[in-house]
């Protein structure tokens, strides 16, 4: 990573961050489709900058043609990377495009019972709470 960061320094620090810049050249060094992505960025830094900063960036085009790139995952590790405030939203969008709608949306659960029968040795339960929610009462019964 040395090497990268001596041929591609972090063109802005105060507004990225050495860290988010070390796991770029991490990620180029590592993951062939990123390649030229340090050169693009520093490049195009502006465009990069909108982009990371803009409201719904998880939904918009990565600047540079790189939608065309990078794979749906490798996007979400550079979503992640530059703008981890997006990553739930990302996530999203990844498992949709995945054809794994089912696993965003809400479901309403009857009991324990029935998510107990869903699952086996090979097939987790993850609980996403948000903030306001008790599973308790559900617990209990």
């Amino acid at each position: 990573v040395e090497s990268y960061l001596e041929k591609h320094p972090c063109p802005d620090e105060g507004t990225l961050g050495v860290g988010v810049w070390e796991k770029l050249c991490l990620y180029v060094k590592m993951i062939g489709n990123f390649a030229g992505l340090l050169e693009d960025m520093r490049k195009n830094w502006d465009d990069w900058m909108a982009w990371k900063t803009s409201k719904n960036c998880h939904a918009k085009k990565l600047p540079g043609g790189w939608d065309n790139k990078l794979s749906d995952f490798q996007r979400l590790i550079l979503l992640r990377c530059l703008s981890p405030q997006h990553g739930i939203a990302g996530i999203r969008n990844f498992l949709v495009s995945s054809r794994h709608s089912a696993s965003v949306e809400n479901q309403a659960l009857d009991s324990m019972e029935t998510l107990f029968d869903d699952m086996d040795n090979k097939t987790p339960c993850l609980f996403v709470l948000s903030a306001g929610t008790d599973p308790m009462g559900s617990w209990i019964k």
